[in-house]
């Protein structure tokens, strides 16, 4: 008896087994098993293939720096453009496209990757600190000259001095017509060597002229003769600077008159500042 209840309860057990109800579970059981090693798997090809794209960015952006130290900026252009293909991203390799495309007058694309080098560039690093800067650059030549003045006054009030920030600068303030910014930024700009293969003559009869202008416009007639006789120092035949001159002498003029000077005064204010 005891033997036939348990073969009874041998067979009920294999029953449930094979039940078609039960099957399921068991198959998504070894499934969810399967599915735990696979994703372990997953993960360790994962680490393992990012460690290698580490070790590949490293190789080929080091390879374009070298590169492009030597001189040798299409080997290097391949390096970085073999890299991006790879999906690395550095601030670093950004930084020396954009410089590149800039010095090859693509501004659209010198403009794209000083974006990107500004938006992966480590904030402590000093060689990121003139962006803004490069970005106000690029931005004026492409004519977008709202955006451009604020990238540069972005740099000015981070510190940021030079040239070519003041010129550039004084240039929007000029077309903004606003006389103190022009006075502001240019005069500045007038004390500090330019970079080397400027057209010192070109750059100097513009900020001279105009600084000259708006010091006129403001009523100051003595920095407006000053900044036109320096003018007329580097370049003898400019018209514009000798009719400002006459016109300053006429606003002397008349300026003595009203106060009701005697001649001798009026003579002395003339040739003030001259």
């Amino acid at each position: 008896m005891k033997r036939r209840t348990l073969f009874i309860c041998l067979l009920g057990v294999l029953a449930t087994l094979l039940h078609p109800s039960i099957q399921p579970a068991l198959a998504k059981k070894g499934e969810g098993q399967d599915a735990v090693k696979d994703a372990a798997k997953g993960a360790a090809k994962a680490k393992r293939e990012e460690g290698g794209k580490g070790g590949i960015c490293k190789l080929l952006i080091g390879e374009g720096m070298s590169a492009m130290k030597d001189g040798k900026t299409n080997p290097a252009m391949d390096f970085f453009g073999r890299a991006i293909e790879k999906g690395c991203k550095d601030a670093s390799m950004y930084l020396e496209m954009a410089l590149y495309y800039e010095s090859t007058n693509n501004l659209e694309k010198a403009l794209e990757y000083y974006k990107l080098a500004e938006q992966y560039a480590p904030k402590e690093k000093q060689e990121f600190k003139a962006l803004p800067e490069h970005m106000g650059r690029v931005l004026f030549g492409l004519g977008r000259y709202d955006e451009a003045w604020e990238e540069l006054t972005r740099a000015v009030q981070q510190g940021r001095e030079g040239f070519t920030l003041f010129f550039l600068l004084g240039s929007i303030a000029r077309m903004r017509n606003d006389d103190a910014g022009v006075i502001n930024y240019y005069s500045k700009a007038l004390s500090i060597p330019p970079p080397e293969g400027t057209n010192e003559t070109e750059v100097l009869t513009t900020m001279l002229l105009n600084l000259g202008k708006s010091y006129y416009n403001t009523g100051n007639y003595e920095g407006a003769q000053a900044m036109f006789q320096r003018l007329l120092s580097i370049s003898p035949n400019n018209e514009e600077a000798k009719k400002y001159l006459s016109d300053i002498d006429y606003q002397k003029i008349r300026k003595a008159i009203n106060q009701d000077m005697d001649d001798k005064k009026i003579l002395e204010e003339i040739l003030k500042g001259r």
